[in-house]
């Protein structure tokens, strides 16, 4: 006899894609119930032994938090799998502490979701010494792993307190200061809470939902992040250890900074970097300034430069210089003030460099103005 699984979900499209799309055969499920509303639900776990509950949020009249919270004062010990389109800290916090198994979006691909459903068979398995629809008991160490989420503040472990900063990383490409800055927010943690498979699950939705959201905000679909086995097969054990987030994180970051690198607005960059250099080419200016005043990497800046710009940043400034210089000399200025005039304090590399672009040394350039 196999395991009885039931469908807590109002949209019958939904429904109906579990149905064809899951390995139900595979996973040893061999009924399936169905239920759009809370009492319908109870009804349903009052009269079968219901191993699995694959619940949405929002239901008719009622959520799937009502239904998990009445199983679980009733002693029901069947496994939850939230399924929904909350990708809210708040929601998948108190889906955890009532004892919920897994958090899903239904954006997520349907291998995804039938690795969540994968993992709750086998953890049924384990709790009933590996036989279908049993009195097996529910593990208590969920609970416990769960119950330090009721009296925390969220924010204090919350994505959304560092988002500002890791947003910042996202487009400035800084890969590596927003893996090193995560890893200190989960050093934080541990100092509040234990970092264990329940608080990374509400890291690894709300994370998302934020990358997902700035993605957005360049019109770029969440589906662009699907199509990569590799990161597939890493989020299916991201929740594992702090070690497999990491190795996640690693993927998904790389994935999302393409994606927005072939989006950013990179013309509006140029020109801010050519009008600050219009306007500060007399100081001792590089790319580093730029990039600081800018807000963005300084070595994206650099072959963003050299890619639209056909020349590199010093090679820019430079040329402004000696622009600046020709005007001057055109103004009667002595030679010798106008070095430091367009910011090269050093004139024997001044007129160096002024040959290299005219093909005359400052005088005889001076000079040929006046013949």
């Amino acid at each position: 006899m196999g395991y009885t699984v039931l469908i807590f979900e109002d949209d019958i499209t939904v429904f109906r894609s579990l149905l064809i799309n899951i390995d139900w055969s595979r996973l040893d499920v061999t009924n399936h119930l169905t239920a759009n509303n809370v009492p319908d639900g109870r009804l349903l776990f009052e009269k079968n032994n219901i191993d699995l509950a694959i619940c949405d949020i929002e239901v008719i009249g009622g959520t799937g938090l009502d239904l998990l919270k009445w199983a679980r004062e009733n002693k029901y010990k069947a496994e939850f799998v939230f399924l929904t389109n909350y990708a809210e800290f708040l929601y998948a916090q108190d889906a955890l502490k009532l004892g919920g198994n897994d958090y899903i979006l239904k954006t997520e691909p349907m291998d995804v979701i039938e690795s969540a459903i994968e993992r709750s068979i086998s953890r049924i398995k384990i709790n009933n010494n590996h036989s279908p629809s049993g009195n097996y008991e529910y593990p208590e160490q969920v609970a416990a792993e769960n119950a330090h989420l009721k009296d925390c503040n969220p924010l204090e472990i919350s994505v959304d307190a560092y988002w500002e900063e890791w947003k910042w990383c996202f487009l400035n490409f800084e890969k590596i200061k927003l893996l090193d800055d995560i890893k200190s927010f989960f050093q934080k943690a541990k100092t509040i809470i234990p970092v264990n498979s329940s608080f990374l699950t509400l890291f690894h939705y709300d994370f998302i939902n934020n990358t997902y959201k700035l993605l957005n905000d360049f019109d770029i679909p969440p589906n662009v992040m699907f199509d990569d086995e590799l990161l597939s097969d890493l989020y299916k054990k991201a929740t594992v250890s702090v070690l497999d987030m990491v190795r996640w994180l690693n993927h998904f970051i790389d994935k999302a900074i393409a994606c927005l690198d072939e989006k950013k607005p990179n013309d509006t960059i140029i020109e801010k970097a050519k009008s600050y250099i219009q306007e500060n080419y007399t100081n001792d200016i590089n790319r580093q300034n730029i990039a600081r005043v800018l807000a963005i990497n300084s070595d994206y800046l650099s072959r963003l430069f050299n890619k639209q710009v056909g020349i590199s940043i010093p090679e820019y400034v430079t040329g402004m210089r000696i622009e600046r210089a020709k005007q001057l000399m055109s103004m009667n200025m002595l030679v010798s003030n106008i070095s430091t005039a367009v910011g090269i304090t050093n004139f024997s590399y001044f007129s160096r460099i002024f040959k290299k672009y005219t093909g005359m040394s400052p005088r005889e350039y001076k000079k040929s103005l006046s013949v």
